[in-house]
């Protein structure tokens, strides 16, 4: 007695058929407020995030397993302003972050004007809901975020207000 298939193996469908799903994350916060006024590596490019990635300000954000694209945004208080445009160190890596070796391999984000992230504040063009302002998108436009499950962003340049206070201010990011 033959026994009857559990499934059926249907024929391949056409590459032009098959969709990747992409999910799509609220903006979530991964740098305090405060937390642009400080710099993690003395104005230097982070090179070793671990130890120069410490202040409380900086929250480890886990990744959508689809994700390969971060939008980076600042939110701050309305009718401020930066003299010195902040920058950023984006990094990605695995691991559980509440572990005694968190972190594990780190991998540097390089976007198309190197590893270096200026996010500035536009205050004549930025968005506005009455209370704050949202600098335009920033994109670390990579193809793939290396299969890694979690990000943390430091600043290598800190914000000086030029206008009103950026303690308030606060880093936000969206990956999708």
């Amino acid at each position: 007695m033959a026994l009857a298939p559990t499934f059926a193996i249907n024929p391949m469908r056409p590459a032009s058929d098959v969709q990747s799903p992409k999910l799509q994350t609220k903006w979530t916060t991964a740098i305090l407020p405060g937390g642009l006024l400080l710099t993690d590596n003395a104005g230097s490019l982070i090179v070793n995030p671990k130890a120069s990635i410490t202040g409380a300000t900086r929250r480890v954000i886990a990744l959508p397993m689809s994700a390969t694209t971060i939008l980076i945004r600042i939110k701050y208080a309305t009718g401020a302003n930066t003299s010195t445009t902040p920058v950023m160190n984006v990094f990605v890596f695995d691991g559980d972050p509440n572990s005694a070796d968190p972190v594990g391999f780190m991998a540097l984000l390089i976007n198309q004007g190197g590893p270096s992230l200026p996010v500035g504040p536009e205050i004549n063009s930025d968005v506005r809901d009455g209370t704050f302002n949202y600098s335009a998108y920033s994109s670390v436009n990579v193809s793939d975020l290396f299969g890694h499950s979690h990000l943390l962003i430091g600043v290598q340049t800190a914000a000086v207000a030029s206008a009103g206070s950026f303690a308030t201010a606060s880093l936000e990011i969206k990956a999708y």
